[in-house]
């Protein structure tokens, strides 16, 4: 599969950061801005005094925040070059070079589902956007990092999920989002996406506030129904005259283009909308028959509906193809959820996590969806 390239960029002035989602080829310069590929979104955050800029990894369904640093030696540290993700050479962070690094002698090790980052604890400054973090806030400095992490396009991870979602026994800091909102007496960040011509759309991460030229004013809420992380229930899924009962959880990954289902409802989906299977690609429907194809309808904590323009995306196969979002998974994953719901949703709702009050609000996506 061909990866997508988005770029992030910030927008200082108005407090929020932004991203601009383009086929292109990655250009990437010395400037502040976010990118995502088919799974990934990232944002450039400042560390240190002076500050240092580096891109880590969005993912609200952790809380972890680490960085790699100059003691990081092995090659996978630099960087690799793979197919997966365009290749970028990684910034390390210097602790030297900040004067208001503290280091706390405390040694780290976290295991992720792809891999592992070895480490130290430290606290310092730290900056996302135009928004400052009010005291020195702790993170992993990582001097080893598993291969897996070295294909990746990411300085690190910076987790925006719930506290008790972290994957090492220390639980001893806040993460960046709960330390913003608590200092400036906010109580959500949302995501949301915005049409700025027939080929590029606009993005934006803010806090405590939704963008009203882009969202709905009316939005419903569902509440999470794991006291830990971003869950919500699931019960049926319609598609055209078919419905499949399946009660289960729904976790929501923004930073992934995909949606992954347990088979029987991806088959029921693919059984009304007839794609046709390419070896390469997967399933995929000609670009100019995706109005013909019907809603995915989400019934459980809430009802959620997503437009067959939403869920069948221009990825640059070339051909007049277009990709179906969908891809079958019996497995589970984040922490037993049975479907994962990637992109798609973040182009029909605009979407606020509720950190405190542990609820998502959804307000459609009027920009994106007017026809």
């Amino acid at each position: 599969m061909n990866a997508c390239g988005r770029v992030v960029r910030a927008q200082s002035d108005t407090k929020e950061a932004g991203f601009l989602v383009q086929n292109q080829n990655l250009d990437f310069k010395n400037e502040p801005y976010f990118i995502s590929t088919d799974n990934y979104l990232l944002a450039t955050i400042n560390i240190g005094t002076p500050a240092q800029d580096f891109q880590l990894k969005i993912d609200i369904n952790s809380n972890e925040f680490w960085v790699v640093n100059t003691e990081c030696k092995s090659l996978q540290c630099n960087g690799l070059k793979g197919y997966m993700y365009p290749y970028r050479e990684k910034v390390h962070y210097n602790q030297s070079d900040s004067s208001t690094a503290e280091a706390k002698n405390e040694k780290f090790g976290l295991g992720f589902g792809q891999g592992f980052v070895k480490g130290e604890q430290l606290t310092d400054t730290v900056k996302i956007g135009e928004w400052t973090v009010t005291e020195k806030l702790n993170f992993i400095s990582t001097s080893e990092i598993q291969l897996f992490f070295g294909y990746q396009p990411a300085d690190g991870i910076l987790g925006l999920g719930f506290e008790k979602q972290s994957l090492s026994e220390y639980k001893t800091w806040r993460n960046p989002i709960d330390d913003i909102l608590l200092s400036h007496g906010l109580e959500y960040y949302s995501l949301q996406l915005n049409q700025t011509d027939e080929k590029e759309i606009q993005g934006e991460l803010q806090f405590g506030s939704r963008d009203h030229d882009i969202c709905e004013h009316t939005e419903q809420y569902a509440p999470s129904i794991d006291a830990n992380s971003w869950r919500l229930a699931l019960n049926r899924v319609e598609i055209g005259d078919i419905l499949v009962e399946y009660n289960g959880k729904i976790a929501l990954d923004p930073s992934s283009v995909w949606i992954q289902a347990p088979s029987k409802i991806v088959n029921a989906v693919y059984n009304v909308i007839k794609p046709i299977h390419m070896s390469y690609y997967g399933y995929v429907v000609m670009c100019n028959d995706i109005k013909n194809k019907p809603s995915i309808h989400i019934k459980g904590s809430v009802d959620l509906e997503i437009s067959s323009h939403n869920y069948i995306l221009d990825l640059g196969y070339g051909g007049g193809y277009c990709a179906v979002t969908l891809i079958a998974n019996d497995d589970g994953g984040f922490g037993g959820a049975d479907m994962i719901i990637g992109e798609p949703l973040l182009r029909q709702y605009c979407q606020s996590f509720h950190v405190f009050e542990k609820k998502i609000g959804f307000s459609k996506n009027w920009k994106l969806n007017q026809n």
